[in-house]
């Protein structure tokens, strides 16, 4: 594989993985407006962190990092990658409040945003991986660090989330409708 090509797989990735957050906040929203898990005011600062969601990977720190990893062009040395990869991810985390391991260390009064932000990953890499959201969080929710008032947001929003009206949630995406969008 070229150099071009891994880039271009690997924005390609990146450019489904937004798509499919966004997918996750349209499926959501509404339920969390209803259930006053989120005010007016906070729907509109995640709808703009959902536009910019995992923008850092763009950067020279994380877009070719991610791509050599998880795209191998050519003999590299694997270590160097797993290196450069550990690197971009640290920098990928350390720039985005929407990783529980920032957030965490995060006091702001719209910590509400970014949780939701994390869900909406959540939801999306369960649609391209499998491993849905409550399935994730069940298998993790040991590791996931946060401040009490955080913590229970974060549980306040998963009991929402439960509602069987949004049981896509956890089911597969099918791949056909993002290549619709795409065209």
């Amino acid at each position: 594989m070229s150099v071009e090509l891994t880039k271009q797989e690997y924005l390609e990735h990146l450019n489904k993985h937004i798509y499919l957050v966004s997918l996750a906040w349209q499926t959501i929203q509404e339920k969390l407006l209803q259930t006053n898990l989120l005010t007016k005011e906070e729907y509109h600062k995640v709808s703009e962190l959902i536009k910019v969601h995992d923008a850092s990977k763009l950067s020279d720190e994380e877009f070719m990092p991610y791509a050599r990893y998880f795209y191998p062009h050519e003999d590299l040395d694997k270590e160097q990658v797993k290196k450069e990869f550990k690197q971009a991810v640290m920098h990928h985390k350390n720039h985005n409040l929407h990783h529980y391991e920032t957030l965490s260390k995060y006091v702001g009064p719209d910590y509400h945003c970014y949780i939701i932000e994390m869900v909406c990953d959540y939801i999306a890499m369960g649609w391209e991986f499998n491993n849905y959201l409550f399935e994730y969080y069940e298998s993790n929710k040991d590791k996931i660090v946060l401040p009490p008032t955080y913590q229970q947001y974060l549980n306040s929003v998963l009991e929402v989330l439960k509602d069987p009206s949004l049981h896509m949630i956890e089911e597969p995406l099918k791949i056909k409708e993002y290549k619709n969008k795409k065209s």
